[in-house]
Parts: structure tokens; sequence; C-alpha cells
């Protein structure tokens, strides 16, 4: 299963970690990273950054451990069960953040990306990447999926307290129709509550 999912979605994760635009030290997350493949791309400069991987399928999360064993034991990449609406990090202490194909199954996407917009430091970023709902309407995906259009996503994500957002549409490059929300933190928590 992992390998048809990096097979499947290789065009949309590389897509998302260009636009991430990481700076040498940064602490990246990756929420939902299934079967790693943005994961496995960025690992080949990972002396330059802190990965950590955050997973709900114990499944996804054993095969992670034994694909990225030597990348953990030097301390380069860390590796969770959690779910976006509890992640296990401090407010403030990450400075980019990802998930591909994976708030189709979040029971609250707003707190998912509140959440995240928590964890995130100001100045850090958010790539949230979707395959569109026209591409995605199937038989398998009237079961458990909820498809998102471009705008739901950037409304969900100025809710959540981004105040700098855009999307690309991508549909040329990719084998799926898809789009890749940005979105900027610019202020701390504790401004939120008076003028941005």
């Amino acid at each position: 299963m992992g390998r048809l999912l990096n097979k499947y979605n290789e065009s949309i994760n590389r897509h998302t970690v260009e636009l991430l635009e990481p700076q040498s030290g940064d602490r990246i997350l990756d929420i939902g990273f299934g079967g790693g493949i943005a994961l496995q791309m960025l690992s080949s400069v990972a002396t330059k950054y802190q990965l950590i991987g955050v997973e709900y399928s114990e499944a996804m999360l054993a095969r992670a451990q034994t694909k990225f064993r030597e990348l953990i034991a030097d301390g380069r990449l860390n590796l969770h069960r959690a779910t976006a609406e509890s992640l296990p990090f401090d407010s403030e202490s990450i400075d980019r953040a990802y998930s591909v194909n994976c708030i189709y199954f979040w029971p609250d996407p707003l707190a998912g990306i509140r959440e995240i917009f928590r964890v995130l430091k100001p100045g850090g970023r958010l790539l949230l990447a979707v395959h569109s709902p026209q591409s995605m309407r199937s038989p398998v995906t009237d079961h458990g999926f909820r498809l998102f259009e471009a705008e739901e996503l950037l409304h969900l994500v100025r809710e959540a307290g981004f105040t700098s957002t855009s999307y690309e549409h991508r549909d040329k490059e990719m084998p799926e129709d898809s789009v890749l929300i940005i979105a900027d933190k610019k202020h701390r928590l504790s401004n939120l509550s008076g003028d941005v």
C-alpha cells in the first residue's frame, strides 16, 4: 500500500516540497505522511533540516520506522503517532508544515488547521495539497472521503488565523487535477485578539 501511495502521489508531493521554501535549520512537519514519499524527498537534504512526521495509521508508522531507520538513528527524523487535531508539539515550535491528500479524512478539518497554526512559528508556512473534487469523484471516494474545493480550503485556513493565503492549481504536470494551498502565519498567537 505504501508503494502504491508513493507512486500515485509523487507529483503532488514534489510540488508541495518545492513550495515549502524551507531555510537551513528549519523544523519541518509532515502531517499524515502515509507512504513517506515527501519525507524521502526531503531526506536527501535532511542535514539542513529537522524532519518530523505524524501519522495516525500504525501500519504506515511502522513501515516508516523501518524505511527511515538510519535517519531516525542519526536524529534527523522524529516520527509520532498523532492526529492533526492533537499534535504533540509546543506552540510556535515548527517552521514549516505540510499535509498531502490527508485532510479528506480529518474528523474536524478546522480544528486540525487551528492546531497546525498553533504549532507554527510566526513566519511559518503551511502547505495543504489535495486532488480536486472533479478528479477524485468515484465510488471509492463516496465513502469516508470529504472532498474540498480550493475556496473551501482557503476559507478554513483564514478562519484558523492565517492572514496570508493563496493557492496554485496544477492540472498538466500531475496525473490528477490538484490544488495546493499556501498559508503563511504572520503573527504570534497573542496578536490574534488585537489588530493584525
